[in-house]
């Protein structure tokens, strides 16, 4: 996602990441269960992550409605949610920034069960 706040870009990326739970039986006796996260980073012109929370004041995550609290918000970087579960999905991002100016920016995240997986929205 690429923003612009009194002529200043800035660019974020989400990272989600997971892993096949081995303790966990099978959803439904044939789907396996994943430990996955999602963290979203801000993004320099050389691709290298930073610390956003000087631009971003918090980050919402919806999740699947069967999750219990399906809205995540996050107030400190990297904006991390962890959870388990069986099935990708989507995941609304609503990132609100530190000038109350700057419109909420809001985008929709695919939750794939690869080892590590990086959208950026622009």
């Amino acid at each position: 996602m690429t923003t612009r706040t009194k002529g200043v870009t800035k660019s974020v990326v989400f990272i989600t990441k997971a892993i096949e739970s081995l303790e966990d039986p099978l959803h439904e006796g044939e789907f396996p269960v994943y430990k996955w996260s999602i963290q979203m980073w801000g993004e320099r012109e050389d691709g290298s992550w930073e610390d956003p929370s000087y631009y971003i004041s918090r980050v919402a995550f919806e999740l699947h409605p069967s999750f219990t609290k399906s809205r995540r918000v996050l107030a400190v970087a990297p904006y991390t949610v962890r959870e388990k579960g069986w099935g990708e999905f989507e995941i609304g991002a609503e990132i609100v920034f530190t000038d109350p100016s700057v419109p909420h920016f809001q985008t929709q995240i695919q939750l794939l069960f690869d080892p590590v997986s990086e959208s950026r929205v622009t």
